[in-house]
């Protein structure tokens, strides 16, 4: 039993917190995500982590409860119709980011209900935001509130975008509000596309025929715009995020290849406008009787308690926004295919309700859509919970596009359609096969890290697991860095803001350790002599095609164990510094074991890459 408990959440500024209330030893401290326990592990505050207080089960049902809400929820018949747009059930298009919501905010409520049923405190202060949620799990009112006086800092992450900016070899991310990102990146389109004679000319009579793309960079994908191009076809890229960053090499593609950008704003007029504003007063009305149903109550229960008078605000401030955006890009998608003959799109991510929204409008259209694998599937556990949003029973007419029979033959053991699928190759890696033979001895080591905000399971909003890796990471450089004639280079993701200050960490070990963002990852592969990779992730492909030897270190052990690329010992795999020191410097200084990594490597990629160089040419077939 403890006295009195203190919970910091991301909306706690430390700096304005009173010190005195951290000195009482009747007072424990604890934090509930990512931000919080950084704060305090940082002022060297001693502190509990909300995941000390859930065991697996718990964790297990916070997973479970996220998964089946999210793609349930929508399809509950006393809300299925009020949720229709023209046939288009707007609840579905968030079921993925509704997802991510739940696993954050159910290990916070399952949390503080074992913290409370553990400490059993007579008092405790907690920020406004999550004062409501307390005081649901006490409902005897036997535990005296303190609150800090106000909501210092509010940042809800899910209504945030990163915007990466690069200066010299140091990156930087830019974390702002989801609107205003998007504004800003827009208008650096607008201003870039106009210049370079980019945009697509909207105002005269289109008569051609056009592949759209969409959130397609141009750079990995060069190969096949030249091969669209040279048969005369027309290519029409639409990024709904605005193209973060501009470089000479987007723009000889675009120029070179007659490709267009076409932003979704560009087709407003008076008339879309006001269409817009009454669908989305209509589906307002719905919403109101949504609301009247016991739909939410089911929909935020845990532990059998319903969290939804707590989070209703947030919740309804966050979603509504995004749905409402949904009714103005299906009004502007059919006044696109009104204007614009598409016949054929092609995709890279189907989770995003941007493009859900497009392929809907373009199925009730009969404009033919493929997704085409732009990565590695992760391990069998995490992809399965990905396969009903990646493959929703929605999309019945989506084909998809593989690199190998392999890939094709996994996805269907999970559910697919085996006639909506085929096998191309990866057009993305043409451009690197005609690189594998340029090796030359850097002494440069490479480390990537995509800092977990793409695990979406409960072990990705868990601060153990942060905490690990940021041990992991910063032991990782220390060892590299003091490797004799050897100089490490690090990569970061180029959209995922890292959950620790990375900078602050490399100025310790050593501050000349370049840290790139947006610089193109073949570049940085073809110059270095290994590969480090955090976990899992589609840059060892790149690696072993260029015939560069690689390292996973594995944060955790239990993931990745049944991947053939771990499997088949593509990769080296290690899972403690102890034998990650020992593997590097096998790998740098023994010859025959480097070569052995090498090749089978190079094994891997034979085995899962077909039509190798040429994908682009045969994918092209398909659009003719």
């Amino acid at each position: 039993m403890v006295e009195h408990i203190i919970i910091f959440d991301e909306s706690i500024s430390l700096e304005k917190v009173e010190l005195g209330i951290f000195n009482s030893i009747e007072t424990k401290i604890v934090s509930v995500d990512f931000e919080s326990n950084n704060a305090l592990y940082t002022s060297n505050i001693i502190h509990e982590k909300i995941e000390n207080y859930l065991d697996e089960l718990d964790n297990q049902s916070i997973n479970d409860s996220s998964y089946s809400s999210s793609l349930n929820w929508y399809d509950e018949p006393e809300i299925r119709e009020l949720l229709k747009f023209n046939d288009l059930n707007l609840g579905w298009l968030i079921e993925h980011e509704l997802f991510l919501y739940l696993l954050k905010n159910f290990k916070i409520f399952l949390g503080l209900i074992k913290l409370i049923e553990h400490e059993k405190p007579n008092t405790i202060t907690v920020s406004s935001h999550l004062l409501s949620v307390i005081k649901i799990i006490d409902n005897e009112n036997k535990i005296n509130f303190l609150s800090f006086p106000k909501q210092i800092k509010k940042n809800n992450s899910l209504d945030k975008i990163s915007l990466p900016v690069s200066l010299g070899n140091k990156s930087f991310n830019i974390s702002i509000p989801y609107d205003k990102a998007i504004k800003v990146v827009k208008i650096a389109d607008s201003f870039i596309t106009n210049f370079f004679n980019l945009k697509l000319n909207l105002s005269k009579n289109i008569k051609e025929k056009y592949i759209l793309f969409l959130d397609l960079n141009p750079v990995p994908y060069a190969d096949l715009l030249k091969e669209l191009s040279d048969k005369n076809k027309k290519i029409i890229i639409l990024n709904h995020f605005g193209t973060i960053s501009w470089n000479k090499s987007q723009l000889d593609i675009l120029r070179n290849t007659n490709t267009k950008i076409l932003q979704l704003k560009d087709l407003r007029n008076n008339k879309i406008d006001e269409n817009i504003e009454k669908h989305k007063t209509d589906f307002q009305d719905k919403f109101n009787k949504i609301l009247e149903s016991k739909v939410f109550d089911k929909l935020f229960l845990i532990h059998n308690i319903s969290f939804w008078p707590a989070v209703k605000d947030e919740f309804l401030a966050i979603f509504l926004t995004k749905l409402y955006k949904m009714i103005e890009i299906f009004e502007l998608t059919n006044e696109l295919f009104s204007k614009i003959q598409i016949e054929s799109i092609l995709l890279l991510y189907n989770i995003l309700p941007e493009n859900r929204t497009i392929i809907h409008v373009a199925n009730k259209k009969n404009i033919s859509c493929t997704k085409l694998q732009h990565g590695l599937p992760a391990d069998g556990s995490i992809e399965e919970i990905f396969f009903p949003f990646e493959y929703s029973k929605h999309q019945s007419k989506l084909k998809h596009a593989y690199w190998h029979d392999n890939f094709k033959t996994y996805y269907q053991s999970l559910g697919l359609d085996r006639n909506r699928s085929f096998v191309v190759g990866s057009p993305r890696y043409d451009h690197l096969f005609k690189l594998k033979n340029t090796y030359k001895n850097t002494n440069n080591i490479l480390l990537i890290s995509s800092f977990l905000q793409n695990i979406s399971t409960m072990s990705g909003y868990n601060s153990n697991y942060s905490d690990k890796h940021k041990k992991f990471f910063t032991e990782i450089c220390k060892i590299t860095n003091n490797i004799k004639n050897k100089n490490l280079h690090l990569k970061l993701h180029p959209s995922m803001k890292p959950i620790y200050d990375v900078n602050s960490i490399l100025e310790k070990i050593n501050p000349s350790i370049p840290i790139y963002r947006t610089q193109n990852i073949t570049n940085l592969l073809q110059n270095c002599d290994v590969l480090i990779s955090m976990d899992h992730s589609t840059v060892l492909l790149e690696s072993m095609i260029l015939g560069k030897p690689t390292i996973t270190f594995s944060i955790d052990s239990k993931w990745y164990d049944s991947d053939p690329i771990i499997t088949s010992g593509a990769t080296l795999r290690v899972d403690s510094l102890e034998t990650f020191e020992a593997s590097l410097k096998k790998i740098l200084f023994n010859p025959n074991f480097r070569n052995d990594l090498i090749k089978r490597g190079n094994e891997y990629v034979n085995n899962n890459l077909t039509h190798k160089g040429t994908s682009s040419k045969f994918f092209s077939e398909y659009f003719t």
